[in-house]
């Protein structure tokens, strides 16, 4: 029973880590910016997952779950950088360019496109984490407004609007735009009830 369980275990795990790998990736790079700290953080995840399977509910959200793990892995990152995330080029990280660009595109384009890319990744590193976890929730991982909702314990018209005004943030950075109402990103009451009530494996 025990190498039988061992067994479900572990092909349950590679499958995950067939599954979500990538898209883990691109999640944790956009908030550590740092190529080296993203592929350690979703190694770390999936040994987490591993050795917690146990908690692990059949049946239940998968990846939330181990979006939990992933959340407190870059959590334990941020808290070891002794100034929050360092930033890196998106020039020096030559796999970023396979990872977001075709490559039947134009020199040109693709220059292009790396540099909104490195403007929208350095605007989501700087958002606070309650703006940028949904966002990123729901652009890199294609989360639903109630996925998302379940997973960070607000409603769906907490989630709509912290993504509203992270989108605004996102797009004055881009543009250079100074409009006289400045984006307010503090926390709201959803997120300062969230703070009281997170467990050790939430975003």
């Amino acid at each position: 029973m025990f190498f039988q369980e061992n067994a479900f275990k572990k092909k349950t795990v590679e499958g995950w880590v067939r599954a979500y790998s990538r898209e883990f990736y691109n999640y944790a790079f956009m908030r550590l910016r740092k190529h080296e700290e993203a592929e350690d953080v979703v190694q770390t995840t999936f040994v987490r997952a591993f050795r917690s399977f146990s908690s692990f509910k059949q049946g239940s959200n998968e990846k939330a779950w181990l979006y939990a793990i992933l959340g407190n892995a870059i959590k334990d990152i941020v808290r070891q950088a002794s100034a929050g995330p360092q930033y890196k080029a998106i020039e020096e990280d030559d796999d970023l360019e396979n990872l977001l660009v075709d490559s039947r595109e134009t020199p040109d384009l693709v220059a292009s496109r790396k540099i909104e890319y490195e403007l929208l990744a350095t605007g989501i590193a700087n958002l606070p984490e309650h703006f940028a976890a949904p966002l990123l929730l729901r652009e890199v991982s294609d989360m639903s407004y109630k996925d998302i909702a379940d997973y960070l314990s607000v409603p769906v018209g907490t989630v709509m609007s912290r993504l509203s005004r992270a989108r605004k943030a996102l797009f004055d950075l881009m543009t250079g735009s100074n409009s006289d109402e400045q984006t307010n990103t503090k926390p709201d009451k959803a997120s300062k009830k969230e703070q009281s009530k997170r467990g050790p494996n939430e975003l």
